[in-house]
């Protein structure tokens, strides 16, 4: 094996995946990787920081894969860790699971830093307590993967999880810690986790990959062509649409379609305090505890309950006689589960998303370039919205066809301007925006401004906007 580690490792951040079983936090324009849940930094972000932490890489070496039904998000996300980390965004016009999110980052990374540079491919939405170790098992992981060999990292089971891929491992690679995989297993029946466990025999698949950019092409061109060979093709034919290529591409992840068929697999097992954040159940885990093992926040008042987690954002939970129960209270939803059951989330997301429920799809606060926003209350004929406007923010030029508006002042200072009008609102003071009036709200002050906006009219929808100049160069959006 190689004894020197001279070769660029590029971080490539996998930021697609909506993160459906940890609703009503994770929604599909919010996703968890977006959310601060281990730490106060967002997940992402923190996956940014131990990108460059272990690699040693500039911010404007990130590679970064998302979708384009949270673009806008991700690259708010990025420009707030670091502007020079937009400059390598792939964004998949269909989601098409991981084994089509690699091979584009695989031909990116081939042509933008060449043949032999070492990937690091990691999810955005996962939590690691120990970097230190992390960067030690990554520098074994790219000397292995500078043999050939792609190298997945494997975590000690903690218990019998159904929704983890499993692998056993083989024999050992030279002198080193990294070893060949002597099988896969896809997510396992509960019995067959249980064994798995008890046994040690077997490590969960944590979903990171280290490989060389020429080794992983190699192995989709053997074994894939049907992914990377539309791709190349449309990545390097303008003529060629990449949302109908998307569409054609088979939607498989990385372990089926190269893992598992590869002469060249391996793993490296860590003790890195890895958590997926798959799960309420995982979000207990990691989390600290009071002396009758529940995990509490916000508004919770619990009784008689033991090993729960309950969470409050706005109202009052009170539990009573409680135990292995997930309680989120999260503004416009609440969900009651049995904590130990994290697939049956994904079938509840589903029932949600079939009776047209906006809970599964946008957030309690959504944002915006300037802000964010909450509808309070909406009915026919009315929609009452809190708007916080962050320093410097500025909503664009616009008009409305089918409402008009008042505008009230919470906190802060608002530049209002109505047609041709600019006029100063502090707190307790209002304004009237007309039908079809032009109008323009702005926070020039160095606080949040806080303010409760009244819609009334025939069509409320977030689409009745003509827009006249906005400073974020958006297209049709809502404000």
């Amino acid at each position: 094996m190689s004894n020197t580690n001279t070769l660029k490792t590029i971080p490539v951040i996998l930021c697609g995946g909506f993160g459906t079983r940890l609703w009503p936090l994770s929604r599909e324009k919010a996703p968890k990787q977006f959310h601060s849940i281990a730490t106060e930094e967002t997940l992402f972000h923190d996956t940014l920081a131990r990108a460059m932490k272990c690699t040693g890489a500039q911010a404007d070496e990130i590679v970064t894969v998302t979708a384009d039904s949270i673009k806008k998000e991700t690259v708010h996300q990025l420009a707030n860790f670091n502007p020079d980390s937009i400059a390598h965004l792939l964004s998949e016009p269909t989601a098409r699971n991981t084994a089509a999110a690699i091979a584009y980052a695989a031909l990116h990374v081939f042509e933008a830093f060449g043949p032999e540079t070492v990937l690091w491919i990691l999810p955005s939405d996962h939590h690691i307590e120990d970097d230190d170790a992390l960067q030690a098992a990554l520098e074994k992981a790219t000397t292995a993967a500078q043999d050939g060999y792609i190298v997945t990292f494997g975590m000690k089971p903690t218990r019998p999880e159904t929704g983890y891929g499993y692998i056993k491992s083989g024999e050992t690679i030279g002198n080193s810690d990294v070893q060949t995989v002597a099988q896969f297993v896809e997510k396992p029946a509960k019995d067959v986790a249980e064994q798995y466990v008890q046994n040690g025999e077997y490590l969960w698949n944590s979903g990171m990959f280290v490989a060389t950019a020429k080794t992983l092409l190699d192995n989709f061109i053997e074994y894939s062509a049907d992914i990377v060979g539309p791709l190349n093709n449309a990545m390097k034919n303008k003529d060629v649409s990449m949302a109908e290529t998307y569409q054609s591409l088979p939607a498989i992840p990385f372990d089926v379609a190269i893992m598992e068929k590869t002469d060249k697999a391996a793993v490296i097992a860590c003790d890195i305090g890895w958590s997926d954040v798959g799960s309420w159940e995982s979000v207990w885990e990691m989390k600290n505890k009071d002396t009758n093992g529940n995990v509490i926040g916000g508004r919770v008042a619990a009784v008689d309950s033991e090993n729960c987690l309950i969470q409050s954002n706005n109202l009052l939970v009170a539990a009573l006689g409680l135990k292995d129960i997930v309680i989120i209270e999260n503004t416009d939803s609440i969900l009651v589960a049995d904590k130990k059951n994290g697939q049956a989330m994904k079938k509840i997301v589903k029932t949600l998303k079939d009776i047209d429920s906006p809970e599964a799809i946008n957030p309690p606060m959504e944002t915006r370039p300037w802000g964010q926003f909450k509808v309070l209350s909406q009915s026919e004929g009315y929609k009452v919205k809190e708007i916080i406007v962050t320093p410097g923010g500025k909503l664009s030029s616009q008009m409305h066809h089918h409402r008009c508006e008042f505008w009230t002042v919470i906190s802060g200072e608002a530049v209002v301007t109505i047609d041709d009008k600019e006029i100063i609102l502090t707190a307790q003071q209002s304004a009237f925006i007309p039908l079809k009036a032009t109008h323009r709200l702005e926070n020039a002050s160095k606080e949040d401004l806080v303010m409760v906006e009244v819609q009334c009219g025939d069509y409320l929808g977030e689409d009745d906007i003509v827009r006249f100049d906005d400073i974020y160069g958006r297209a049709e959006e809502a404000a």
